[in-house]
């Protein structure tokens, strides 16, 4: 009898949590959070960029600052912030956009074994729930835009 009894006394006082727990509001699967206003919302989906002026940013030393035109849609206005050579060969390139609201734009140079060079970068800012991807496709660097929160945990 004791047993029923605390067991009785605990479900009950696990009751109140479950109904608050089953009552929060949740977004649907498909759903977009929208709380976060968009940095790149002029820009399209997807652009080519040059891949002259790319490769000219990682020639650029710590504290220099520079405007340079990724495509005719792209105007970068920043600062190199930092600039880092690890042992594998990799070249890291940090700059802050001035126009874009300090966004961080990250470049990474691979020297591969087939001594071809792989670029990644990107663009982003915590405060805005966008973020633009640099990619390379059949030798053309293209920029296109991701939701934030799939590229930066928060």
């Amino acid at each position: 009898m004791k047993c029923n009894c605390i067991l009785l006394s605990g479900l009950l006082c696990l009751l109140p949590c479950a109904v608050a727990w089953a009552q929060q509001t949740r977004l649907p699967l498909h759903q977009k959070k929208t709380d976060k206003p968009l940095l790149f919302a002029a820009l399209p989906e997807r652009f080519e960029c040059d891949a002259a002026e790319i490769s000219a940013l990682f020639s650029r030393e710590i504290n220099e600052r520079f405007s340079t035109s990724l495509s005719d849609r792209l105007l970068l206005e920043g600062l190199v912030i930092d600039k880092m050579l690890d042992n594998r060969g990799v070249l890291s390139v940090n700059i802050r956009l001035q126009n874009y609201d300090n966004a961080l734009f990250n470049l990474t140079l691979r020297l591969q074994a087939n001594n071809t060079a792989s670029i990644q970068g990107r663009i982003l800012h915590p405060r805005y729930g966008d973020a633009l991807m640099l990619t390379k496709e059949n030798n053309t660097f293209y920029l296109y835009k991701r939701d934030q929160r799939l590229v930066m945990p928060e």
